[in-house]
């Protein structure tokens, strides 16, 4: 099993999805993302007998709900342009949040080293025009959305010739409930 555990934005996929039409074909070939989440741990493949290890190891986090906003366009491998993304105005609790995940998980998985808080909104196949595509990425007009994190899930994904089915393990919601 392909695990994995982020939050869930789904609520703006409509919102997401418009920004995907606004990356100009002109300059690369992308290969868009038909769900959205922001990826706190990527588990990869694991042994079915051990999630419910995970589970419990997830249940003991403790956090108050607090709002995120996602703020910017960017993207990771500069010289090649690899995943277009969006960011985080100020991404400090959600930094926090991911460190409490990854510590509860560090007796199964090594602690992740770099994190970069992110949506993706597509992968990037080919580029045709560097400096226009980066340019046109940097300008992308994203709004300022507030989003309220009071949880987070284990999703499993599973690989298919028309890309990843995501399906939802186990929630875990914040301590005030």
């Amino acid at each position: 099993m392909r695990l994995f555990i982020a939050l869930d934005v789904e609520e703006y996929y409509d919102y997401f999805s418009s920004l995907q039409s606004q990356l100009p074909k002109e300059y690369a070939k992308f290969n868009f993302t038909k769900s959205f989440h922001l990826t706190f741990k990527f588990l990869g493949d694991v042994m079915p007998q051990y999630i419910e290890n995970y589970k419990k190891a997830l249940q003991e986090i403790s956090f108050k709900p607090f709002t995120i906003h996602f703020s910017k366009a960017g993207f990771f491998s500069p010289r090649d342009i690899h995943v277009v993304w969006i960011g985080l105005q100020d991404n400090r609790k959600i930094m926090k949040l991911q460190s409490q995940i990854d510590n509860s998980l560090r007796k199964y998985f090594p602690k992740t080293e770099r994190y970069h808080p992110h949506v993706t909104l597509a992968r990037v196949k080919s580029v045709y025009d560097r400096d226009a595509l980066k340019k046109s990425i940097q300008t992308l007009p994203v709004k300022d959305l507030a989003f309220k994190v009071n949880g987070f899930k284990l999703m499993m994904s599973t690989l298919t010739s028309l890309g990843p089915i995501y399906e939802e393990i186990e929630t875990f919601n914040d301590s005030s409930e």
